[in-house]
């Protein structure tokens, strides 16, 4: 039986009422399949269910991951074993939720256990199928992790595989056995981890000239702070251009505050790039130096520390934003501004906004989209990236 040289299928017990043996497959792209029967697992391979491992995590009853030195004796165990064709009984049960967790269910999805990757690869042992009849009778109901009260024999015996979405099966077998099942699947969550790193990223990227286009929108010649020409640094989540000097006074604020990225330096994905569309220098300072008095304004040749003060008052202490209209809750005036699709108004509220805003509901109970639902709705990747960033997305 074909498998990517790391486990041998098996045949499993599965509890789901009753008990019902299963086939079951791990494969080293990170697949664990599972058949009703070998025969199904010949005849119709891509019938299966399966896990992918780079999503989950595999625990021992009672006990803490193992230890690396713990898995690299588990591997080289595994594979001694099966090298002798060894015959192995697992009991394989889904987790059962209480009404107060969430996530639960079967888990069951489509497999792959049929793909061309594993037909490549080298032939596993065939195992003879064994029963579980003589057994000893297991206790009813499902044991919790991290439970109290004394272990059992057949807390020895297993180990359980939790999908990100909290989809729970715990399997039992021998000890020996259990650390080598653990073993293997513990590899291949690191390997499908480590595939998943090593993957180039698939997200959107504006071009160079897009980038650089960014200096013709109105003010973006002269840094936002200072006017000092030609800036080469932006503070993504403000829209705006700045110079050098001011981009370190910007990075000390905090990315929650601003967010500073280089033209020249950095990569620039197209939500980025639509934000600082969006806005640019002489509609954020419209905003920021709305009540701010012209005398105060540091010059290209003022000294670091009165261009320091003037940007933490501007951005920080938010000193000189317009006020904002008291017959409307901010939340409320959020949801309007995103429908009509007013940057610049949004902008204005965010920065003035609580969490409890941000996340406002069109109208209570009746439509309980929020600000960040209508902006995916509208289509508008401007507005639902500053929104994302407001909810302390990176």
């Amino acid at each position: 039986m074909p498998v990517q040289g790391v486990k041998a299928g098996l045949n499993l017990v599965l509890k789901d009422l009753e008990w019902k043996k299963k086939y079951v497959c791990l494969y080293g792209d990170g697949r664990l399949t599972y058949h009703h029967t070998q025969k199904d697992y010949r005849d119709k391979p891509s019938h299966g269910k399966e896990v992918f491992l780079g999503l989950a995590t595999v625990r021992i009853a009672g006990r803490q991951r193992p230890r690396n030195t713990q898995r690299g004796m588990a591997t080289s165990q595994f594979e001694e074993s099966s090298t002798t064709n060894s015959v192995s009984s697992v009991a394989l049960r889904p987790y059962e939720p209480r009404r107060s967790d969430a996530g639960g269910g079967s888990g069951e999805g489509t497999s792959g256990g049929g793909s061309d990757d594993a037909k490549e690869a080298s032939p596993a042992m065939q195992l003879t199928p064994q029963t579980v009849a003589g057994q000893k009778k297991r206790r009813g109901g499902n044991r919790r992790l991290g439970s109290a009260g004394k272990a059992t024999d057949e807390d020895d015996e297993c180990f359980e595989i939790i999908t990100s979405d909290q989809k729970r099966w715990e399997f039992c077998v021998a000890a020996e056995e259990r650390d080598a099942w653990v073993a293997a699947i513990e590899e291949q969550i690191e390997k499908a981890l480590q595939n998943q790193m090593s993957k180039p990223s698939t997200r959107a990227r504006g071009d160079r000239e897009e980038v650089l286009a960014l200096r013709q929108l109105p003010g973006n010649d002269r840094c936002a702070d200072c006017s000092q020409i030609a800036p080469d640094w932006a503070s993504l989540n403000l829209g705006i251009l700045i110079c050098i000097e001011c981009s370190g006074t910007h990075r000390n604020l905090g990315s929650h505050i601003s967010r500073v990225r280089s033209l020249d330096l950095d990569t620039w994905p197209v939500e980025f790039l639509a934000v600082m569309q969006a806005i640019g220098n002489t509609a954020a300072n419209r905003l920021w130096e709305h009540h701010a008095p012209s005398d105060r304004r540091p010059q290209p040749d003022s000294p670091l520390e009165v261009k320091e003060a003037w940007i933490r008052d501007k951005y920080e202490a938010k000193r000189f934003l317009p006020s904002l209209r008291v017959d409307a809750t901010v939340g409320s005036q959020l949801v309007a501004a995103v429908i009509a699709r007013d940057v610049a108004e949004v902008s204005l509220l965010l920065a003035r906004a609580s969490p409890e805003d941000v996340n406002a509901t069109v109208s209570g109970t009746r439509d309980r989209r929020s600000p960040l639902h209508l902006a995916c709705s509208i289509g508008s990747l401007a507005i639902l990236q500053l929104l994302l960033w407001s909810t302390g997305v990176r």
